[in-house]
């Protein structure tokens, strides 16, 4: 998607390491050919951010959440681009409402509680988006397990800081020129 250098930067911002996925979404949402965007787990470091940048460049933005009280902070003013929807306690449900075809959505980002349910969400979208941005996946975060999914796709891109990784994976981008790029601060390190 064309995304100007002034909106990578504005999206990017100065992120803290709780919201050190930024930096891997712009890049994503630049790499990305497909205008929807799934977010699994509304937020502080994501939610508005997003609305705002999937605006300016004509992307549909669709947004899950198991808490209502937490998804009805950011649902206020909702333009037309962005829909939200309350999953309760059925992840499965989001399911329903998606494409099925390989590689029809843009880009996915998942960071929505529970932790443990993130690895189900990585594994059922690995399909049908074309990149997905993981946030909370460093080694020391067993309940996400994250080791047991990520390896699973073809191309890998994080960030790691002390705290909070983020990571970019794709079977149909290549990421291998991402490799030391700096985005904010944020070294992205490339699996090889």
């Amino acid at each position: 998607m064309l995304i100007s250098d002034d909106l990578f930067d504005l999206f990017v911002g100065t992120p803290h390491n709780w919201s050190n996925h930024r930096p891997l979404l712009a890049l994503a949402l630049r790499l990305s050919s497909i205008p929807i965007v799934l977010e699994y787990g509304v937020g502080d470091g994501s939610t508005l951010q997003l609305r705002e940048l999937c605006g300016k460049i004509g992307t549909t933005l669709i947004s899950f959440d198991s808490n209502n009280e937490w998804l009805s902070r950011f649902n206020k003013d909702v333009p037309e681009h962005h829909r939200m929807k309350f999953v309760g306690d059925n992840w499965d449900s989001v399911y329903d409402t998606l494409p099925k075809s390989p590689r029809s959505i843009g880009v996915a980002f998942i960071d929505h509680a529970p932790g443990e349910r993130r690895m189900e969400d990585v594994r059922r979208v690995k399909e049908l988006a074309e990149l997905v941005v993981v946030h909370d996946t460093e080694p020391e975060a067993p309940g996400y397990r994250m080791p047991e999914v990520l390896p699973t796709f073809k191309h890998r891109a994080d960030v790691k800081t002390n705290g909070a990784w983020a990571s970019l994976v794709s079977d149909y981008v290549d990421l291998s020129g991402l490799d030391g790029l700096v985005v904010a601060g944020y070294k992205v390190e490339v699996e090889r």
